[in-house]
């Protein structure tokens, strides 16, 4: 009987041996750490005027002394600091100010605008009123210019003597990656500020 006994606690004990070892073969435990970042979009609006040589030069701060008619070398293309190739939307915002900084209408009573300018080739101006670069901008890249030279509108009137004309130029980006075939298809851009 004693035999018995030990006999079937040997097969026991041999079955859960066999059983814990089958599970052991069949699980198996393991942690890995996985880093993953993302690329990054950033822009800088590039402003350059030539100075008396013809050399392009940063556009001043404080702007540039000018008369009705003429035009001024403006030139603003788009830098990409980022990370990531971008999507390029840019939007002008002329406005005027008299010289007790009150506000002067941005059109002419005529609807002329204030500035005129001629868009190059590489922009589209879209019906909601931004330009879009066609093609991704490359990181540490520029746009070419969105254009190159304002002109001052000749029909100023005497309210305009001696006002500051202001062209606000507003760039946008966002990442091309996973972003349409077109900067026209890309969404995600910021809202209006």
């Amino acid at each position: 009987m004693k035999r018995k006994v030990f006999a079937c606690t040997l097969i026991a004990i041999v079955i859960s041996l066999f059983a814990f070892g089958t599970q052991a073969y069949f699980t198996y435990e393991d942690t890995a750490r996985n880093v993953i970042t993302t690329g990054s979009v950033g822009i800088a609006i590039d402003e350059k005027t030539y100075d008396d040589n013809q050399v392009e030069i940063d556009f001043p701060k404080e702007g540039v002394e000018t008369q009705p008619g003429n035009e001024v070398a403006k030139i603003v293309k788009v830098n990409n600091n980022g990370k990531s190739d971008a999507w390029v939307r840019i939007e002008l915002q002329a406005f005027a100010k008299d010289s007790a900084n009150n506000d002067l209408p941005p059109t002419l009573p005529d609807g002329t605008m204030l500035f005129t300018f001629e868009t190059l080739s590489d922009w589209i101006l879209h019906t909601d009123g931004y330009y879009y670069y066609k093609n991704p901008v490359k990181p540490d890249e520029l746009t070419s210019a969105l254009f190159e030279k304002v002109k001052i509108n000749d029909k100023l009137t005497n309210d305009y003597n001696t006002a500051k004309l202001i062209l606000r130029v507003n760039a946008q980006a966002v990442q091309t990656a996973n972003n349409g075939e077109t900067v026209l298809e890309a969404s995600g851009w910021p809202e209006n500020n």
